[in-house]
């Protein structure tokens, strides 16, 4: 969830105790949470840093003065106020296995005597690398339930010679793994029962990234004694990454019925009766060269979009018929909101269509199996190599049924009134 994402964790005693401060104010909390739940200030959607003055960071705790979330310390960004002509700033980095990252940025400022304004303007775009580019990624993450998957025969009470006869039918070809486990991309014999995957291939080692980010300051010095001011900015960022394929269904066993075509086809090539079998694995699978292709039979990818507006007005006076007391004040604004577009596997879709029920328009009630727009889906290695036209083929309409988008959307905001006063009151 915190892909695409950065944020300061001080001691590494977790993101929510370090207080993340803007020009002194507190800021919102990105809806994204961490493994451990926490939140935090997401600084890919802060202000540019072109605007960035100085970065004040108090490493003591400082849970008195700011309360629970100030345990590990404090980081207080600090935006230029005054600034005259035009600043421009260009980056430009390249990494191996196609991954660039490059950025601009313009800062343009001017004031008079009394008013002064600052504006701030950048944008980022990071390619991603995928994880199968790299090879020392390749081979941490391996799953037991992979695609292609296991097949174990489901037991029928009814005829214990044809159960015998499918076991050892199976025993005979090489296990209860799919027989092309070791001849598709992405499938890991790891023995005759066990068909794993390389999850890790499917992630992005560097999400692909678009960030945009604007950020203005106005001082106006109404005396020698009182100033003014207004901020306000809007940032939007663009994450895409690679997802892995769909997991396991644990709770609820998939089982393939007798008529699917690539149970047929299968128990052909074992020389075995055809009879239904429980699945295990990854119903939709893929590699992860596909996913990033979009291809049929993988999950594609995740998009998450953010766009955080912000915005202060204050004051800061001094006032000297009070013992050279000073006063500060200001409303701070913040709001964050997040889109998530993701995709996942419906269970129900998947049990149908490995009826032969699938597929949009598919009637399941009235419907023939792998009739009209009734569609079988194959969960067998054979899918892999199956084209247009043979039963073993699962088409593109039929993932997409299969897999429907997945939309979140979040949205936070904070409201924050300060008004401080600090002077001496007495000598002791």
């Amino acid at each position: 969830a915190t892909v695409g994402t950065a944020n300061v964790n001080l001691r590494n005693l977790g993101l929510n105790s370090t207080l993340v401060l803007l020009n002194g104010r507190r800021q919102v909390l990105s809806p994204d949470l961490d493994t451990d739940g926490s939140q935090f200030v997401d600084l890919n959607t802060f202000v540019p840093t072109i605007m960035i003055d100085r970065v004040e960071v108090l490493k003591d705790g400082a849970s008195a003065l700011y309360g629970t979330d100030a345990v590990a310390g404090v980081v207080n960004f600090i935006t230029r106020k005054r600034f005259d002509g035009l600043r421009l700033e260009a980056q430009a980095q390249r990494y191996p296995d196609g991954g660039k990252e490059d950025s601009v940025a313009a800062m343009f400022g001017t004031h008079s005597d009394r008013d002064s304004l600052v504006v701030g303007l950048s944008f980022t775009k990071i390619n991603d690398i995928p994880n199968y580019r790299k090879k020392y990624v390749m081979g941490t993450g391996f799953s037991s339930s992979g695609w292609p998957g296991v097949f174990t025969p489901v037991v029928s009470s009814t005829n214990p010679t044809v159960d015998a006869a499918r076991s050892a039918g199976y025993a005979a070809s090489g296990g209860l793994r799919d027989l092309d486990c070791a001849v598709i991309p992405g499938g890991v014999p790891l023995n005759p029962n066990t068909c794993a995957t390389d999850f890790v291939g499917f992630f992005s080692l560097i999400p692909e990234q678009r960030r945009i980010q604007s950020y203005a300051v106005y001082t106006h010095d109404f005396s020698n004694d009182l100033t003014g001011f207004a901020e306000f900015g809007i940032s939007r960022s663009e994450t895409v990454r690679g997802q892995s394929a769909a997991l396991t269904f644990l709770l609820t066993p998939i089982i393939i019925p007798s008529n699917n075509p690539g149970l047929i086809n299968d128990s052909a090539r074992r020389g075995v009766p055809v009879g239904p079998v429980r699945f295990t694995g990854k119903p939709i699978g893929g590699t992860p060269e596909a996913n990033y292709r979009n291809s049929p039979g993988a999950n594609a990818e995740s998009f998450n979009n953010r766009e955080v507006w912000r915005g202060a007005v204050g004051f800061d006076a001094k006032l000297p018929w009070l013992n050279d007391w000073s006063a500060n004040g200001s409303l701070t604004y913040s709001r964050i909101s997040t889109e998530r577009i993701g995709f996942d596997t419906v269970g129900d879709r998947v049990k149908a269509a490995l009826a032969g029920l699938g597929g949009v328009g598919c009637d399941r009630f009235t419907g023939t199996p792998g009739v009209g727009s009734c569609q079988f889906l194959n969960l067998y290695g054979s899918a892999y190599f199956a084209q247009p036209g043979s039963p073993l083929y699962n088409s593109p309409a039929l993932f997409d049924w299969l897999q429907p988008n997945n939309y979140n959307n979040y949205k936070q905001q904070l409201y924050v009134a300060d008004l401080v006063a600090t002077g001496k009151v007495m000598d002791l």
